[in-house]
């Protein structure tokens, strides 16, 4: 089955279900779980990727990269980020991802420029996490992939933020869409979206979306100006449900204790 181990000489590296035979898949010819293989500033983003196999973890550690020519993945491959405010990728080409069957994208900031930020097209099973997507066209353009879920996102000065077309089926939770000229988009297919606030956008949903729950006020972001989009303590992004923040940021405040040593004052006489 999919899911099955088998050792072989040179385990398969390719990107279909069924590349090695009868026993293909994206973890045929493997044994053992998958790997975690870290990305850096110094690595072609790409070349990381090909050397996997489908199924691998892709870590991109803090830093900035560009992206020239989007990133294919493979099946089952994970991208995470070490964090949103530790992780920028900025797009110079078309996309800065494509997504294959069953992958998550996590806990990073894309800086589309102009152009798209993740493309997911005729797949299925995608996770879009905790990501935020800045200053994209498309910050999510989905064309005829099903069970696609999108939450904890904040999308913020995006042509779209998710544009859906082709028959998708795609769940968007939790989301902040800010300064879009349309929020959420679909085309075709379903859209389900609870509890996503949206603010400041020409047009916040079109075509046939079925939500509840949805909020039209200001997130508060901290300083736009200064690329800090944490919650502000009056954000209206903060409990959306009673308990959850929506957007890619949680609302923390920092508490502690100040331990001084006891000072004793000494008297002089003359």
């Amino acid at each position: 089955t999919q899911n099955d181990r088998y050792v072989l000489d040179a385990p398969s590296k390719g990107g279909v279900r069924a590349d090695i035979g009868g026993y293909g898949g994206p973890r045929a010819g493997r044994m053992g779980g998958s790997n975690s293989i870290d990305v850096t500033t110094d690595d072609t983003f790409q070349d990381i990727v090909d050397s996997g196999y489908p199924g691998d973890s892709i870590i991109i550690t803090s830093g900035n990269y560009t992206l020239s020519s989007p990133v294919s993945l493979k099946e089952e491959q994970s991208v995470y980020g070490t964090g949103i405010e530790d992780v920028t990728i900025k797009v110079t080409g078309t996309n800065a991802f494509n997504a294959e069957n069953t992958t998550v994208f996590e806990n990073f900031h894309i800086d589309g420029n102009g152009s798209d930020g993740i493309r997911a097209n005729n797949v299925e099973n995608i996770s879009f996490k905790n990501l935020l997507i800045t200053d994209a066209s498309d910050g999510l353009d989905i064309d005829g992939s099903t069970t696609v879920v999108a939450k904890n996102i904040t999308f913020y000065n995006s042509t779209t933020g998710i544009k859906s077309t082709g028959g998708s089926s795609v769940k968007a939770d939790y989301n902040i869409i800010f300064g879009a000229s349309t929020g959420f988009s679909n085309s075709g297919g379903t859209m389900d979206a609870n509890y996503n606030l949206f603010f400041s956008n020409g047009t916040d949903l079109f075509g046939s979306i079925t939500k509840s729950n949805t909020v039209f006020l200001d997130p508060f972001f901290r300083d736009v100006g200064d690329s800090n989009y944490l919650p502000s303590p009056n954000s209206n992004a903060i409990d959306i449900d009673g308990t959850k923040e929506a957007g890619a940021f949680e609302f923390y405040v920092n508490s502690g204790r100040f331990t001084s040593p006891i000072y004793a004052s000494a008297s002089q006489t003359a």
